[in-house]
């Protein structure tokens, strides 16, 4: 096109502007993508950090968890409350108390794992028996979070049991390594976003600190009926008593017995100490638990039992059943009054009464008592205690009556029953 002149057409117009106009739609398209990746960068981050707080609060379910099994009764492969005889208690199933009071891995190791995975707001949990693994099934979403926990006993100091624990935000795809099978310092994980770890020191609560040198101790008076022999025995030499009482022992037909060259016949009673303790109250059972009652009744590992009304033996049955070698604590008076066998040389029982206990029938009872009053009454005269018992007042035998102090039965209650419960500064996270 020519202009007026004739000439040459005049330069396209706006080029400058429309190089301005590009230059500014690329910086604003960096300045986007940078943006855009910054945004990507941070979600991730984020989602990292989520993953990292589920695995640590996964850490801490599973440490808690861990610290309610072990003190708690019959569990079965499931991890639930069990009476099958051959469920076993978490601690009897996977640790060994030795002789210095430490432990080791049940069976002679390796230690057998736990585990449990969070389904839907529930956890699913295995127990295996000694020596297997976890087996659990991942979600049906893929998202539940899961935990392992192990007892490294191998490293243990005496009363100190170390718990390892393995938390995971998922529990992983692979069957032969996932987060309820491996742990990630021995194997590889896979399609696991987040792993934690922690190592946390367990001390155990002892049920019995202070265990009675006596095989019968009353804070009162020790009375037996006419016509009826009172049988106590300690063939025990490092504690040597028969019947420590803080009163007067009564009895037409007193028989006792003590380890062979012990001096006398290891029987002291109206000892004013034990009478002003038992005077006190409390003092007495503090003496010999170390603490309060209140407190004591509070700890993980004993069992309530209601018997404000009175209990028989049967109401004793399902605790028996589902709690070996934890403290029953009877809140009011029980009477025995069915022929039974309590409790055993390998698993004695223990009980803590708040009221009086009646003997009334043919009981085999190993373990160790603490009852506010005993009495041994009519049908119990072929009944025995083996351990010992201690009534904060007075023990009256209107039958015949036998009891075998056995140092072996209170050694096992002193060294193994009791809570286990966390030792102050002893969590290592990693």
């Amino acid at each position: 096109m020519l202009n007026r002149l004739g000439g040459m057409p005049a330069p396209a117009r706006g080029i400058a502007a429309l190089t301005v106009v590009m230059v500014l739609f690329f910086v604003l398209a960096m300045v986007a993508a940078y943006t855009n990746r910054t945004l990507i960068v941070d979600q991730r981050s984020t989602t990292n950090a989520l993953r990292s707080a589920q695995a640590l609060d996964v850490i801490e379910a599973g440490t808690e968890w861990a610290i309610a099994q072990i003190n708690s009764g019959r569990l079965s492969s499931t991890c639930g409350s069990s009476t099958v005889d051959t469920d076993s208690t978490l601690r009897a199933r996977y640790i060994e108390l030795q002789g210095d009071y430490s432990y080791k891995p049940a069976g002679g190791g390796p230690a057998t794992p736990m585990a449990c995975v969070s389904n839907l707001g529930t956890w699913v949990c295995s127990c295996p028996k000694l020596g297997a693994k976890p087996t659990l099934a991942p979600t049906a979403d893929g998202n539940g979070q899961a935990f392992w926990v192990e007892f490294n006993v191998g490293i243990s100091k005496p009363g100190v049991v170390p718990i390892v624990t393995q938390g995971c935000s998922n529990l992983g795809s692979d069957a032969s390594a996932n987060c309820a099978t491996a742990r990630k310092l021995v194997a590889i994980i896979t399609n696991v976003d987040a792993i934690r770890a922690s190592t946390t020191d367990l001390g155990l609560l002892r049920a019995l600190p202070f265990a009675p040198a006596a095989a019968l101790t009353a804070g009162t008076t020790v009375t037996a009926a006419a016509g009826t022999t009172l049988w106590v025995v300690n063939p025990d030499p490092s504690t040597g008593l028969t019947i420590h009482s803080g009163g007067a022992v009564t009895a037409a037909s007193l028989k006792l017995a003590v380890a062979a060259g012990s001096p006398g016949d290891g029987k002291l009673e109206s000892d004013a100490a034990l009478a002003k303790r038992a005077a006190e109250g409390g003092r007495q059972f503090e003496s010999i638990f170390g603490m309060d009652a209140v407190n004591y009744r509070r700890q993980p590992a004993t069992v309530m039992i209601d018997c404000a009304a009175g209990c028989k033996s049967i109401d004793l049955t399902d605790a028996l059943a589902r709690h070996p070698g934890q403290v029953l604590w009877i809140a009011g008076d029980l009477n025995l009054n069915s022929a039974a066998t309590l409790g055993s040389a390998s698993q004695p029982v223990m009980m803590v009464s708040t009221g009086t206990v009646t003997f009334s029938s043919t009981i085999n009872f190993n373990g160790f008592l603490y009852a506010n009053a005993v009495v041994w009454d009519t049908g119990a005269a072929a009944a025995v205690l083996r351990g010992a018992m201690v009534s904060a007042t007075s023990f009256v035998s209107n039958e015949n009556a036998t009891m075998l102090y056995d140092a072996s039965i209170i050694n096992i209650i002193k060294g193994s029953y009791g809570s286990f419960v966390r030792a102050p500064g002893g969590t290592t996270y990693y």
